[in-house]
Order: C-alpha cells, then structure tokens, then sequence
C-alpha cells in the first residue's frame, strides 16, 4: 500500500525535493510553449541568463522547507497551481506516525529476544578487547582458544557459523556476527526527517534517530527491515 501510494504521488508532481533542500521543477510542456512565444517577440536587450529564477514562496515542513522557483515569465496562477500539488500531498500522504510507532511496539512486545542479542554483543565486544588485527595474525591454537571462549558466551554461535562456511576467517565471522546483532536486536528504530519530533516516549525499545532525507512521514528499522511509511 505504501509502495502504490508513494508512485501517485509521485505521478502528481515531477518530484518531491529532499527534506526541502531541493526545488520543485516547473517544466510543464503548456508553460514551455507560452515562453517560447513570450520569448520571440522580445527583443535581445539584456545579457541576463533566460533561466534566471527568483524566490516565490516558501512552505515550512518541520526543520526545513519548500523553496518555489519562479522563472520571470511564468504567470502567478502557475505558481499557484504548484502550491495546490502541494496540498495535494498533504492530503493524500496523512498518515498518523505516532500511531503507526505505538501499534509497531505493540505487534512485537512478544518478539523480543533479548538473550540471543546481548549474547552476540558481548561476542563483539570480547573480539574489540583482543583486537581485529591480533585475530588476523594468530595462529590456528590462538584462533581454537578463541573459538572455544566464544563458544562460553554462546555455544550455537561457532558451530551455526562453520556449518555453512567452509573454513573458519576471523574477517567473515565478524562480517556474520554484524549480521547475527541486527538480526536479534529488539530496539525499534525509527527515522524521521524532523529533529524536534520524537517517538522515545512510547516505549524503551523505541530509538528516534534523524535522518534528512525523510521528507514526510517515518521509516522504522527493525531487526535489520526497513518498514517505509514515508516519502523522501
């Protein structure tokens, strides 16, 4: 659903600026013709470039903004119809975030394994104590001892790793411990494209993180899935 919204949007307008740090084009064949026109019957009397724009309006949207560019001969009832586009997304794009976040936390309070993921994450933290490099360079009975104080922590974790590797490297087993982390962790990330807005309050596992190119909406990550309900 949010797929096939995203795509009528965005047949609505030639396309959605990032965070309002982008412009809207106004390129519109019927404009083009009529300048073209207005453009004959003017004589060469400035040396100023044909494209020149000028500021028509801005629309604030959380921390940034819609910045409209107006080239000098298009009519303010063209502007005016950029503008309504934009209430068109308004409209068509309302979704209630805080809603979707507080549902999201309850559909997987029940999913939560906290055990497995702070099990890997002292894995992690047991290979920054020794060293990557120290790892690289160690020879086979320094990498069994490693293997086997691992295997203390969290006894699957070496035996899965091997099963479907060939030979044990210390740079593919940390690439697949990364991997194993956010696979397990139960924190719920959220990204928004305000930095005045939070989520962090609907539960413990919720994480607010900013991220510019969040137009509207949120994009929430969880155990390594991007849930999109926004458009950037």
């Amino acid at each position: 659903m949010i797929i096939t919204i995203y795509f009528i949007l965005k047949g609505i307008i030639n396309s959605v600026n990032e965070k309002g740090k982008e412009y809207f084009a106004l390129k519109l064949s019927k404009l083009d013709k009529n300048n073209n026109q207005k453009n004959e019957n003017k004589e060469e009397k400035e040396e100023e470039p044909k494209n020149e724009v000028t500021t028509v309006s801005e629309t604030p949207q959380g921390n940034g903004s819609i910045v409209l560019y107006q080239s000098k001969d298009v009519d303010d009832i063209d502007v005016k119809d950029v503008l309504q586009l934009v209430k068109k997304i308004d409209t068509k794009f309302n979704y209630d975030d805080r809603y979707i976040v507080d549902e999201f936390v309850k559909q997987t309070k029940d999913d939560n394994n906290r055990e497995k993921y702070d099990k890997l994450t002292s894995i992690k933290k047991y290979i920054e104590k020794i060293g990557i490099y120290n790892l690289i360079i160690a020879d086979e009975d320094t990498i069994q001892n490693f293997k086997n104080e691992v295997s203390k922590i969290d006894e699957n974790i070496i035996t899965t790793y091997e099963k479907i590797n060939e030979k044990f490297d210390i740079e593919n087993f940390i690439a697949y411990l990364d991997i194993e982390i956010k696979k397990n962790d139960p924190a719920i990330y959220v990204m928004v494209g305000n930095k005045n807005i939070s989520f962090d309050d609907l539960g413990e596992r919720v994480k607010t993180i900013y991220r510019e190119e969040v137009y509207k909406g949120i994009k929430i990550l969880y155990k390594g899935n991007v849930y999109d309900y926004s458009l950037g």
